[in-house]
């Protein structure tokens, strides 16, 4: 029997990496945007430099295609799962990565868990993905219930009852929505 998982285990990263892959509407912006981390060389670069505290992040071409490949693949698995639906396809592309990235571990004298240096960084988040959901509570990923946004998250509340992303703009915006369509015309 493995232990319970613990209610404050979010997986950030994963989540960070999933939503990306949707366009948002900022704060004061008319329009939605995509703000996506794996556009290009550079903006891969600066996002792997704030999760792995790299000093110096070299990616190449592929590896940035890979991490699309990969991120599209989680995306498309998180919706499955939220749904109860299954996606073979998506599982097939995120166990290849997994495969690489389990390959980059090892165990020390001290019986203590290292990570070997790699040639990509890809390897590195998929695995640190691959805590994270592994640490998780699965029944708690949800995805918010307004139409118009749809990020995914994690739900903290002790009854498992949180139905938006965040109270702001979320929650405000749909029960704003819900009190304007109840108005008599």
């Amino acid at each position: 029997m493995s232990p319970p998982k613990l209610i404050g285990n979010t997986p950030t990263l994963t989540l960070t990496i999933a939503n990306s892959a949707i366009a948002r509407k900022p704060a004061g912006s008319r329009e939605r945007r995509l703000d996506d981390p794996f556009r290009d060389i550079e903006a891969f670069i600066r996002f792997a430099s704030v999760w792995l505290a790299a000093e110096k992040v070299t990616v190449s071409q592929g590896d940035l295609a890979r991490m699309v490949c990969w991120r599209d693949a989680l995306f498309e698995i998180l919706t499955a799962f939220i749904n109860g639906t299954a996606s073979s396809a998506a599982l097939a592309v995120v166990n290849q990565e997994a495969e690489r990235a389990l390959s980059i571990r090892r165990i020390s004298a001290e019986l203590t868990i290292e990570t070997a240096v790699c040639d990509s960084f890809v390897e590195l988040l998929v695995g640190m993905c691959l805590d994270e959901l592994e640490a998780c509570d699965p029944t708690r990923l949800k995805r918010c219930l307004r139409r118009e946004c749809g990020l995914f998250f994690y739900d903290k509340t002790r009854n498992r009852s949180a139905r938006w992303h965040a109270e702001d703009p979320c929650g405000w915006r749909s029960r704003g929505e819900r009190r304007n369509q109840d108005r008599p015309v």
